[in-house]
């Protein structure tokens, strides 16, 4: 199977809150990063998706794939959804958004090898995509080190 087609697999069973398959497509030291002070491993990644699962049912990626070179596959992503309750848990601290969000194309890179995904990395840009929803629910992210 090519790495771009499971990266797609990986996001759609994201969108379609199918986690048993979408961690099955995670290496066992996978390392989620750029958006988070600290890179996330599999069990952290699949948590926070499983929050953005709960308060915004229906969000998608929207990726367009740029490139596949060997093990790295590049996309944008543009997170689109409409929130249906607060964040759940010890999140409902943070701030509620907006009902609907469409965030900005942001740049991933994923590595597959073997058939699993290693790694996802967001190249992230101030207060915008991700970063932004993460500054309005109130986390703290790598940027507001050095922008503060």
């Amino acid at each position: 199977m090519d790495n771009q087609k499971i990266a797609k697999q990986f996001l759609s069973a994201i969108e379609k809150n199918d986690f048993n398959k979408a961690e099955s497509l995670l290496a066992a030291d996978f390392k989620f990063t750029g958006i988070t002070s600290e890179p996330l491993d599999m069990k952290e990644s699949i948590r926070l998706y499983k929050v953005f699962a709960k308060s915004f049912p229906d969000f998608k990626f929207n990726p367009k794939f740029i490139n596949e070179h060997g093990e790295y596959v590049e996309l944008t992503i543009s997170l689109t959804g409409n929130q249906q309750e607060d964040m759940p848990g010890e999140l409902k601290m943070f701030k509620s958004l907006p009902h609907y969000i469409a965030l900005p194309e942001e740049k991933v890179e994923i590595i597959v090898d073997k058939g699993k995904i290693e790694s996802m990395n967001f190249h992230v840009v101030k207060d915008e995509g991700i970063v932004g929803l993460f500054k309005m629910m109130g986390f703290f992210t790598p940027l507001d080190e050095k922008y503060p």
